[in-house]
């Protein structure tokens, strides 16, 4: 049966009038929201993997993250794609992460690890301990397309420049192309890089489920990917 997932509604109809303000302005401030203690206790239970993966020169630590990654469909397909990588899935629901717990209880993946952490305190943890991701995606959909909550959205909310701190590659997949415009403005105005967002065209299997259903609904996919100038 043919998948038969709605398309984006949004009172928007271009890249929201106040998203550069708002970037400019998380740019010139830090992020001050504390880590919460449950954040750090679960973050605990990979910091000695991660320190033992990390490179001194580089601070990579041969890191994959799959920020949202719901019930770990995208983390799995990473970590086939990356057998030599550490792929890292977070997420906060409690109900997705069981289940991708029990999959990889099923068919463990020595590569493969899933935190039950808030999104923003897993980047602000990385950041403290200095450890850069290879790749960091983010595949699940915006769930604010309303355009009073564009704060809501990694591109325009306080912890972006965190993110983008963290990693040495910035990946976005939607189906809402201002969704990928707006992420692509972001990172021109936070980078000074040259940003674009492309089509996907799927000649290999979607990466995360939603990614799925998307595909087979008949939308139109986007792209966007940044990659960090490293120094020697």
């Amino acid at each position: 049966m043919k998948a038969t997932s709605s398309p984006v509604f949004s009172n928007q109809t271009g890249v929201n009038l106040k998203l550069e303000n708002a970037v400019r302005r998380h740019l010139l401030t830090k992020y001050r929201k504390p880590i919460s203690l449950q954040s750090r206790l679960v973050f605990d239970s990979v910091l000695c993997r991660l320190r033992e993966r990390k490179d001194s020169q580089s601070r990579r630590a041969n890191l994959i993250l799959d920020i949202g990654c719901g019930t770990g469909d995208s983390t799995f397909l990473l970590a086939e794609r990356n057998p030599n990588s550490m792929i890292l899935g977070s997420d906060k629901s409690s109900m997705r992460m069981g289940k991708a717990q029990s999959r990889l209880t099923r068919s463990p993946r020595n590569n493969v690890c899933f935190l039950q952490i808030e999104n923003a305190d897993l980047v602000l943890l990385l950041e403290e301990y200095q450890i850069l991701s290879d790749e960091t995606y983010l595949l699940y959909p915006n769930p604010w397309p309303k355009a009073e909550h564009l704060t809501r959205r990694w591109h325009a909310h306080p912890i972006f420049p965190h993110l983008i701190a963290i990693s040495s590659r910035l990946i976005l997949r939607t189906n809402w192309k201002i969704y990928a415009e707006e992420f692509a403005t972001s990172l021109c105005l936070a980078t000074g890089s040259i940003v674009t967002v492309d089509n996907i065209k799927l000649t290999s299997p979607p990466l995360s489920a939603f990614e799925r259903k998307y595909a087979e609904s008949g939308h139109a996919l986007y792209y966007v990917s940044w990659e960090k100038i490293l120094a020697d």
